[in-house]
């Protein structure tokens, strides 16, 4: 059931950020307010459910390469001096950057997280092989 929750936050929330970008200028405020609202809950929906233990390095590397790119996109006038579609790119970056960076923040924090658990039995293990190694090298 998490996996299907997950997946779907992601898919809403990314289509919710494209819409809001293209049509926020025609939406009342209150209604962007409260889309905007929910763009920030699914992007940590989707940091927290939908991104497995072996996935973390691979979301966060492609997660950081979209939020550079979004936000270089959305960055002063780069976008919105192009004719007809600047404005719109430039809101749909907008949007993507307040669903990525919540779910990318998440994932950081649970990688972290894993970073100070104990180490299980076979990474103590490994280490205490390569200590052995170092210390056979030294005595030669």
């Amino acid at each position: 059931m998490e996996d299907k929750l997950g997946r779907y936050a992601y898919i809403l929330g990314v289509l919710i950020a494209v819409v809001l970008g293209i049509f926020s200028l025609y939406i009342s405020d209150t209604a962007v307010l409260v889309l905007t609202s929910f763009i920030v809950i699914f992007g940590l929906l989707v940091g927290l459910l939908n991104v497995a233990e072996g996935q973390i390095k691979d979301f966060l590397l492609y997660s950081v390469v979209l939020i550079i790119a979004a936000g270089m996109g959305s960055v002063g006038t780069t976008l919105v001096s192009v004719s007809g579609v600047g404005i719109l790119l430039d809101g749909v970056f907008s949007y993507l950057l307040m669903f990525l960076v919540p779910a990318t923040a998440v994932v950081s924090l649970k990688a972290v997280l894993n970073l100070a658990k104990p180490a299980s039995k076979g990474r103590k293990v490994a280490a205490k092989k390569r200590v052995t190694k170092k210390k056979r090298r030294r005595k030669k």
